[in-house]
């Protein structure tokens, strides 16, 4: 508690001469980034890592599929939640920051097998926007066999397109769809879900542009691990999910 209180006014009193450092990072995404409120698991993580070392972040919120566009063609320093099968060169990726547990959910009622990739064939699957890439390969030839597949930006209506019965199922964060689920207006009985779980958890690193920065940025999330202020911004969140 002592080493979490004294972490948080370092935190405060850097802020005061901090070099600005722009990232980009994707649109709304709960409760790992809220665009209009600046939190958010991811958010915060980041945002406190980068005081310990005399940054402040200064967001740029961008699509999700144009996150490495942005920061090789504008005037940004770096960008969040970018996976390692991502083309990186010329850049440098951090230490894992946030890990993610990809599944495929669908509705009970409509008793949908689900326990392969290769199951997808003749389903109608409705994913978030740039999975073939965060997936990889088998995940993308997978796809390939569905009756209809789409990738959809705002995972709000992502889910909502499930509860409506729209698609047979979603791949989504199980993080984010519990949080869309239980927020929902519209649950009931027959809105009950199934996980299948076929995906391993994601480790995402913050992608930058400079090396040393890079470096600052590995140092200072192992200050914030070691002093427990990691685990206490991460629970704060996940208890939505209780």
């Amino acid at each position: 508690m002592i080493k979490t209180l004294f972490l948080i006014s370092v935190l405060l009193f850097s802020q005061v001469l901090a070099k600005e450092l722009r990232l980009a990072i994707g649109d709304e995404l709960p409760p790992y980034i809220f665009k209009n409120s600046s939190r958010g698991i991811e958010y915060e993580i980041v945002k406190e890592v980068l005081a310990l070392k005399g940054y402040k972040l200064v967001p740029r919120y961008v699509p999700l599929a144009r996150l490495i566009r942005h920061v090789q063609k504008d005037n940004i320093d770096g960008a969040l939640t970018i996976s390692e099968n991502f083309n990186t060169e010329g850049m440098y990726l951090s230490s894992p920051y946030i890990t993610y547990h990809n599944v495929v959910v669908s509705l009970v009622k409509n008793q949908v097998e689900i326990e392969d990739l290769s199951d997808f064939k003749m389903k109608s699957i409705l994913s978030f926007q740039n999975s073939k890439r965060y997936l990889g390969d088998k995940y993308s030839y997978a796809t390939d066999t569905c009756r209809k597949y789409s990738e959809m930006n705002n995972q709000e209506n992502q889910v909502a397109m499930l509860l409506r019965d729209r698609v047979d199922a979603i791949v989504i964060d199980k993080n984010i769809f519990l949080y869309h689920y239980k927020t929902s207006k519209k649950i009931d009985e027959h809105k009950k879900t199934r996980f299948h779980d076929l995906f391993s958890p994601s480790h995402y690193r913050v992608l930058f542009k400079d090396k040393e920065i890079r470096r600052d940025f590995n140092q200072g999330l192992k200050k914030l691990i070691e002093s427990g202020r990691y685990d206490h911004i991460l629970a704060k969140y996940t208890q939505l999910n209780n």
